[in-house]
């Protein structure tokens, strides 16, 4: 995921995009936020779609990465158990 997309910001960080997060961000759902300031309003990724994200993250992760991998599988596996309890309807 490293190479001519990133892009440098302040303090030598650098900003690359994220594989397949165009998929998380497609019909996206409206929440509120509550802050000490007030209420925030945000757009947050469908759960099937980001169980599907952490699992195509997963599969992409070189070997360097795997503490990374297994984590991204275990929030996928999280989410799907969670959806396949209590609203399947999601995942067909």
């Amino acid at each position: 995921m490293q190479g001519s997309n990133t892009a440098p910001v302040q303090g030598g960080l650098k900003l690359q995009p994220l594989r397949f997060m165009e998929l998380s961000l497609q019909d996206p759902m409206r929440c509120i936020l509550l802050s000490h300031s007030g209420p925030v309003v945000v757009n947050l990724p469908r759960s099937e779609r980001y169980a599907l994200h952490k699992l195509l993250v997963f599969g992409e992760r070189v070997q360097a990465q795997r503490v990374k991998a297994m984590k991204d599988l275990a929030q996928s596996a999280a989410l799907v158990d969670y959806l396949l309890k209590y609203d399947a309807a999601v995942l067909a």
